[in-house]
């Protein structure tokens, strides 16, 4: 790892109410992980250790109960609501197992909406290029040129996670998140899905984090962390 963190994690915990509400269910246990700029790391680990947990803490969609989160130096739990989403829009890109696109948006359209707030907030495109052009550029990327008009009824599963990781590059985050990108797809999809992560971290120099039981998929990271009972280690 080199330059400064794009993502700290300090002495993390988390914890969870019981459905009941009787006892606290400890989660993630005193976490701390650095990740630099560019870098590629996967968190491995069974069901219920916690890893959607910590990714979710990573992109600023939940925080600590204890420790810090540092995005470019920045506690994401010192933010109010809109300053940390404000900082998830701009710095960190998402692809979810379940790809989430908009069903009335075509391909084009679903890759757009993440600049909508960015471009609210007054925020001038970066590198000079117009949102609509990066969007048209980074499906092309993904293999979609002959599909920016279509909707996700008329994609595979493959092509909308394409989609997917194309609306995740679309405002340069620093940080790429994803939480088992490629565990609804076949064994082809999958391994297509996982070398277009690396491929296009390698090009856009995004720091990438994938939560994952795809040991095909962790071998392309150039970490691998192993995270059991609330604690990561690797």
């Amino acid at each position: 790892m080199s330059g400064a963190a794009v993502l700290e994690l300090r002495d993390v915990h988390k914890a969870f109410r019981s459905p009941d509400g009787s006892r606290s269910i400890p989660v993630l246990n005193g976490v701390s992980l650095a990740i630099g700029p560019g870098e590629t790391v996967a968190v491995v680990g069974p069901s219920g250790s916690g890893k959607s947990t910590l990714l979710a803490l990573m992109g600023g969609l939940d925080v600590s109960d204890r420790g810090s989160v540092l995005l470019d130096g920045a506690d994401l739990a010192a933010m109010g609501d809109r300053e940390r989403a404000q900082a998830r829009s701009r710095r960190i890109g998402f692809v979810f197992q379940s790809h989430r696109l908009l069903p009335q948006c075509s391909a084009w359209e679903n890759v757009l909406v993440p600049t909508i707030p960015v471009r609210r907030a007054g925020a001038a495109a970066e590198g000079g290029e117009p949102p609509s052009a990066r969007a048209r550029r980074l499906l092309e990327r993904v293999g979609l040129a002959d599909r920016l008009g279509h909707r996700p009824a008329e994609l595979s599963g493959g092509e909308c996670l394409r989609v997917a990781v194309a609306r995740a590059l679309v405002n340069r985050p620093r940080l790429l998140l994803a939480d088992e990108p490629t565990g609804s797809l076949d064994e082809r999809s999958a391994r297509e899905l996982a070398e277009l992560l690396v491929e296009v971290n390698r090009e856009e120099g995004t720091s990438l984090v994938v939560v994952t039981h795809s040991v095909a998929l962790a071998s392309l990271m150039g970490r691998r962390l192993e995270l059991h009972s609330g604690v990561l280690a690797g």
